[in-house]
């Protein structure tokens, strides 16, 4: 039981001594990763407003065609 504790001191204090670094390394990681989402949702919204367009000029086209008969 005894030899655990310099080991479990040692661990805890490489902990502490890290603790910044991994602090930094996570918060840049979850700004990545919004980063990575904000990019994603904005291609998503392209696509959207692309679809949109082509179905809106469809519709127009069918509405054209019965407009002119």
């Amino acid at each position: 039981m005894n030899e655990q504790i310099p080991y479990a001191s040692a661990v805890h204090l490489l902990f502490f001594k890290e603790k910044d670094s991994m602090l930094e390394t996570i918060r840049k990681r979850r700004q990545q990763e919004l980063q990575d989402m904000q990019l994603r949702i904005q291609q998503s919204i392209q696509a959207m407003r692309e679809e949109l367009q082509q179905q809106q000029q469809k519709l127009l086209a069918k509405i054209v065609r019965c407009v002119s008969r």
